[in-house]
């Protein structure tokens, strides 16, 4: 059989940053994995990203650098008075260029874009290619999520990302609950849609967790300190469980970016901290370590006897599988599309969303459970082995890219026969 790339299908990714590790964000780790997954199936994808590698460093050949576009004094005015119709026509001006050669060249024959801002909206109208949208996070679930106020500017964000998704030749979305809640929020059927899961790569053999090497009472929790991701409740949970568990301890490793509270005021970390915890907060059980480069999270994760993901909203929960792949035992929010990756009690524990009681208590069930928090671990290993490898995710996205491809070539076949025209 010959490579998939040589089957007509190859498709292109955006990176807001590339290599990855520059900056930590959920688009760039999912494009490194589902590349490494394309790649071990023999497609040759491209990543386009901006800017100047760093350092001077060469990328590989897979990298495009699109440079940045030149901002006119117009530009600024359409910036402010019209920012969506902006967005949009100064992303095509940019990328349009780009893929047309790429497409001519061979290169590419499909991109794939999140759906952030609906930026690419133009791009998608005008473009050579199909362009399917990514869902990573629809503005009116995660700014419900980060308790914003839904004044014009969130109902306009909410429109330009409900356009782009309606014009896209498809839609994948990697959880059930994401998709369907798409559907319901814009009227769309969405027929050229598909649900597939986000990868998670591989972890080296010495970093695979073992319940003998792990410290049964620390706690390690991976996110932003923000109402969506949860910084909040670990806290709450952490000050709860901490009594009745003298030698806990909880690591804290991601960035401050403030928590916005019902009346509009934004709480940083270190206050919210200290004000919840009191004692503990400066007793040494306690660490917060502000933004740890993703390389080094599997040395935090392998040390510790649960992790936990907090969130009150994830489109899927790509600190999940990341933890799960690392075989490590995992506490998790039963939000957004996380009850569809762990199975309760099987590969992990969940607890009810927003309930730092319930967090407390599932906590504290696997830290004096050893044989619990082992048995959790091993299962979590096997679950990212059947269902969440890059390579077995990469070839689910490799059929939906070859039914989206083949409607629209047919569609495009009918448009240009109806004007008289062939391709």
């Amino acid at each position: 059989m010959p490579p998939l790339s040589q089957q007509g299908v190859c498709p292109a990714y955006s990176a807001p940053a590339w290599p990855p590790g520059e900056a930590p964000n959920g688009i760039v780790s999912y494009t490194q994995a589902i590349v490494e997954g394309m790649q071990a199936l023999g497609v040759e994808p491209v990543v386009l990203t901006g800017g100047a590698a760093r350092g001077g460093a060469e990328d590989e050949d897979y990298v495009v650098r699109v440079p940045a576009a030149r901002r006119s004094v117009w530009g600024r005015v359409m910036g402010r008075c019209a920012p969506s119709r902006y967005r949009q026509q100064a992303h095509a001006k940019r990328l349009l260029p780009v893929l047309r050669a790429l497409a001519a060249s061979g290169r590419i024959s499909l991109y794939e874009r999140e759906e952030t801002f609906g930026t690419a909206y133009s791009l998608a109208r005008r473009a050579p290619i199909p362009v399917v949208v990514r869902m990573h996070g629809p503005w009116f679930l995660v700014g419900e999520a980060l308790g914003c106020v839904k004044d014009r500017a969130f109902r306009r964000r909410v429109q330009a990302e409900g356009r782009l998704i309606a014009t896209a030749a498809g839609v994948s979305a990697p959880s059930s609950a994401t998709l369907e809640a798409v559907r319901a929020q814009y009227g769309l059927a969405l027929r050229d849609a598909a649900v597939v899961p986000n990868p998670a790569p591989a972890c080296a053999t010495e970093s695979l967790w073992c319940a003998s090497d792990a410290d049964p009472h620390a706690i390690v929790f991976v996110g932003r300190f923000d109402r969506v991701k949860g910084g909040d409740l670990m806290i709450d949970a952490f000050g709860s469980l901490a009594q009745g568990i003298p030698h806990a301890r909880l690591t804290f490793a991601g960035p401050d970016r403030g928590l916005l509270m019902p009346g509009g005021a934004n709480v940083g970390m270190e206050a919210y901290a200290r004000d919840r915890l009191g004692p503990l907060y400066g007793s040494g059980r306690f660490a917060w370590l502000g933004p740890v480069p993703h390389g080094d999270l599997p040395v935090l994760r392998k040390g510790a006897g649960i992790i936990v993901v907090a969130s009150r909203y994830e489109t899927f929960g790509n600190v999940v599988v990341e933890a799960m792949a690392q075989g490590c035992p995992v506490v998790a929010a039963s939000v957004g599309g996380i009850p569809e990756i762990v199975r309760d009690g099987h590969d992990g524990l969940l607890f009810r969303g927003g309930d730092a009681a319930d967090l407390a208590a599932k906590i504290e069930l696997v830290l004096r459970d050893r044989e619990l928090a082992a048995r959790l671990g091993a299962n979590a290993y096997r679950t990212w082995y059947d269902r969440y490898r890059p390579e077995v995710v990469a070839r689910q996205m490799m059929d939906f890219y070859e039914q989206v491809t083949e409607r629209w070539r047919e569609g495009r076949g009918r448009r240009f026969s109806a004007h008289g025209r062939r391709e």
